[in-house]
């Protein structure tokens, strides 16, 4: 979808790019995963800004960041991509089943 707002708004001057970062160090992934447990080549918010920028300065469609990234998944057809993406954000974004607890 995002290739094909890219194609369909560059004449408008309306830049879009889509963004495949990887495991990225946020607080959100510290409340999921042990510190342990990621990986030395999970990027900084800061790092995956500054590719990303780079992406959209050269009018690219989109964009896998990270080279450790790039080197695991750019070989893969876009689908399987797509559907490897799908599986590794579900199995991390597990809904928390307990009760919700009242305060006060």
């Amino acid at each position: 979808m995002a290739e094909a707002l890219h194609h369909e708004l560059a004449p408008h001057g309306v830049k879009v790019l889509g963004l495949m970062p990887g495991m990225t160090r946020t607080p959100g992934l510290a409340a999921m995963v042990a510190e342990e447990d990621i990986p030395r080549t999970a990027q900084t918010p800061e790092q995956v800004a500054r590719e990303s920028l780079s992406a959209v300065e050269r009018g690219r469609a989109s964009r896998i960041s990270g080279l450790p990234n790039r080197l695991l998944l750019g070989w893969l057809p876009r689908r399987a991509r797509s559907a490897l993406f799908s599986r590794m954000i579900a199995s991390v974004m597990v809904a928390d089943t307990r009760p919700a607890t009242r305060v006060g």
